[in-house]
């Protein structure tokens, strides 16, 4: 759903908080809340725009998902793109999920 700001997603639509890639035949409602991740758009593109140094604000976000995560992709105004990463509830802890994504991406590059 576009919204008339170009982000891609009206600001009361909830495609961008639940899980739109897939249905379950058991048990939806509980799947589908499994993987409800609500958050503040407006923030989150402020704080992505914040870390480079030309770009003032988000102009284009487009969602990709799996059964764990959220990631979206936020292009800026001056053209970079910020890659972010959410984890859904069903993820586990958010200290450990972490943790241990970091102890893999250090393992692959101490092997290359």
């Amino acid at each position: 759903m576009k919204d008339s700001s170009g982000l891609g997603f009206a600001a009361e639509s909830d495609d961008l908080y639940r899980y739109t890639s897939g249905r379950w035949l058991v048990d939806e409602k509980a799947q589908q809340q499994q993987r409800y991740l609500k958050f503040d758009l407006d923030n989150l593109c402020r704080i992505a725009a914040a870390q480079l140094s030309n770009a003032t604000k988000c102009v284009r976000v487009v969602k990709q998902e799996g059964n764990f995560n959220k990631a979206l992709l936020l292009t800026m105004d001056d053209g970079n793109e910020v890659i972010a990463k959410l984890p859904c509830p069903n993820a586990g802890p958010p200290t450990l999920t972490t943790a241990s994504e970091v102890a893999t991406l250090k393992l692959r590059m101490s092997l290359w």
